[in-house]
């Protein structure tokens, strides 16, 4: 009898496909894994749609917030009937009112040029210059390597204390000019430039050095110290703004006045007359209410696709038979439909001031109305907005808190979700013992058919030689 040789492969010895069973064995035995890996699919996507809502509240929050809020109740807009001459807007303590402002002069800032040289690259002179901007100054070295004019203005420019002046070159037809502009305009921004030329003992100053006063060349050139050298042209006077208000005289050095009309700035333009109308802010009123009615049909329009059956594909959407997601709609539409308790006036529910709950339970809003209402009782609407407001903002927090019902279940899930890894886990290592034990089974059955099929074929072979 021929020796059995060892099976290293299923089905080698016997011939038999025990591979192909194995892994049809081994399918039927991973169905518990597969059903595991939906539930967990399915927990993750309730998490995700959860997490949609929770967005959804956020934005329907920071709405109610801003609705309650007295700084958003307390807009006003104002217009000017010359917007080339000036124009305004408004901040916190803006009041109603109107107000005739005539400007006989701009703010303007200093603006100092020299005289014409040949070129940006004509060397100037060496030496320090000291430059003032009104109570400030400031020194810049110029030296061998940039005592160029384009290198003078550079050295001003980046200069590290430098705060107050920008310098410029400004090219014509007799040649090239160093412009020197005060960055702030305003009568105390006056420009002052002292010179102390190298090997000069002082700076430009009545008395002082020759060298550093009128007409002198070098550095001196661009010296520009009253009383003592002027070589400079003064191209604009520093100056402050000069205008009335309701014919009170106002004076200052900013073209943008801030503090001259309470809750309004000025924003000059030119010499002229213009009114300045402030009124209560109608639109931004109205936008704090169309605002709040969108984020509240956004969620609810959200939560009722999560939660919706197809009765024709006969299937749930995810959150299908979440009571907890309908259960939100519901605590949010008792806020909506319960007076607070805080409300005052002519006024007392939404509906007063146009915002209706149609049959399907979203919001709609009758601006028309509701501005009738701001300009009838401002107060009472003001009432109503802080009082809705409050509600719906208390009514998230008590769903999204740590103690919330929203809270709860996506916590739930997170935790549940936990689970199905765990029970994959054991399924695995379940699975690894099915399959070695079916492999060692299947081995030892390939063994005896092969042991089987030597037998029947020496027998054979016996048989033929009778």
């Amino acid at each position: 009898m021929a020796t059995t040789s060892t099976v290293s492969s299923l089905g080698v010895g016997s011939g038999l496909d025990l591979n192909s069973l194995l892994q049809k064995l081994m399918t039927v035995e991973q169905q518990p894994l597969e059903l595991n890996k939906q539930r967990q699919a399915g927990v993750q996507a309730k998490i995700s749609a959860y997490g949609s809502i929770s967005s959804k509240l956020s934005t329907l929050q920071s709405a109610a917030n801003a609705l309650k809020s007295s700084l958003s109740q307390e807009a006003y807009a104002a217009t000017s009937s010359d917007a080339t001459i000036a124009t305004a807007t408004t901040s916190v303590g803006a009041a109603t009112g109107s107000y005739a402002v005539h400007i006989a002069n701009l703010a303007a800032a200093h603006t100092l040029n020299s005289k014409a040289f040949a070129a940006t690259s004509t060397v100037v002179g060496t030496g320090t210059l000291r430059i003032g901007v009104g109570a400030s100054t400031f020194d810049v070295s110029i030296g061998a390597t940039n005592n160029t004019l384009a290198g003078i203005r550079d050295a001003i420019n980046t200069a590290s204390n430098n705060t107050g002046v920008n310098a410029t070159i400004i090219t014509d037809t007799l040649g090239s000019r160093l412009a020197l502009t005060s960055k702030n305009t305003g009568a105390a921004n006056t420009i002052s430039v002292a010179v102390q030329e190298t090997g000069t003992a002082d700076f430009t100053q009545a008395g002082g050095d020759a060298a550093n006063l009128d007409n002198a060349s070098g550095l001196s050139q661009l010296a520009y110290v009253t009383g003592a050298a002027t070589n400079l042209t003064q191209a604009q006077s520093a100056a402050d703004a000069s205008l009335t208000i309701n014919g009170i005289p106002v004076s200052s050095a900013s073209n943008t006045l801030t503090t001259a009309i309470s809750g309004v700035s000025l924003t000059l333009t030119k010499a002229g007359d213009t009114t300045i109308a402030v009124n209560r802010d109608q639109a931004a009123l109205t936008k704090l209410d169309t605002n709040f009615t969108a984020a509240y049909n956004d969620l609810q329009s959200t939560v009722r696709n999560l939660t919706n059956y197809d009765a024709s594909a006969k299937k749930g959407n995810v959150l299908n038979g979440e009571g907890t997601a309908r259960a939100l709609l519901g605590t949010l539409s008792r806020a909506l439909n319960t007076v607070p308790a805080t409300v005052t006036g002519t006024y007392d529910t939404l509906s007063d001031l146009g915002i209706s709950v149609a049959k399907d339970g979203s919001l709609a809003v009758d601006t028309t109305k509701l501005q009738t209402a701001i300009s009838t009782d401002f107060t009472s609407v003001k009432s109503v907005f802080t009082g809705y407001g409050t509600a719906i903002s208390s009514a998230i927090d008590g769903l999204t808190g740590t103690t919330g019902a929203l809270t709860g279940r996506i916590n739930g899930l997170n935790a549940s979700i936990k689970l199905p890894g765990k029970q994959a886990d054991s399924i695995n290592l379940r699975l690894t013992a099915v399959a070695a034990r079916y492999r060692k089974q299947f081995t030892s059955l390939d063994t005896l058919v092969a042991q089987m099929q030597n037998v029947g074929t020496y027998l054979s072979q016996q048989l033929s030689r009778l």
